[in-house]
């Protein structure tokens, strides 16, 4: 029992001094990059110190895994909330947009009637183009973000996380 301690003790501190070594080696060789190359390499071997710790309990190595899911997990939902929040802000101002220009056609409708019974035959029918055309430019913006094809996509996406 006691060889197999020193064993292990003896195994970890090369391990040790393998990655110290690793580490200085990478200091020297990479002084003239930038420094977003050496903290990148400084977290590699911040994170190859900590496997190694970690490595001698397993059930350590799976909490922390767990935990860093969770936490991108947690990020991705987060950010698909936003997403789908400003979508619905979209969908809400575009059906507002819809449904005020079908109000204003029905008044233009309603006013144009009223204006034919009162003035009698000889007068010029109501022209509703104008009043088509917005009602068509309003639907044509209300289908554009129904049918948002990177929405549909990001959908599939946190439908898929959601049953993970």
């Amino acid at each position: 029992m006691l060889d197999e301690a020193t064993t292990k003790r003896d195994r970890l501190a090369s391990q040790l001094h393998e990655a110290k070594a690793n580490m200085t080696k990478l200091r020297r060789s990479d002084r003239t990059k930038e420094k977003t190359q050496q903290q990148n390499i400084h977290l590699k071997a911040l994170l190859h110190r900590q496997s190694v710790k970690y490595n001698t309990t397993k059930y350590s190595t799976a909490a922390t895994f767990r935990g860093v899911t969770a936490a991108l997990n947690q990020n991705i939902l987060q950010s698909a909330l936003s997403a789908a929040i400003e979508r619905i802000d979209e969908l809400e101002a575009r059906g507002q947009a819809l449904l005020d220009a079908l109000l204003d056609a029905l008044e233009e409708q309603g006013t144009s009637s009223e204006e034919e019974e009162g003035e009698g035959e000889g007068e010029e029918e109501y022209d509703d183009s104008e009043a088509v055309a917005k009602l068509l430019k309003a639907q044509v913006k209300l289908d554009g973000v129904l049918r948002d094809k990177g929405f549909t996509l990001e959908r599939r996406t946190w439908r898929h996380l959601l049953r993970d």
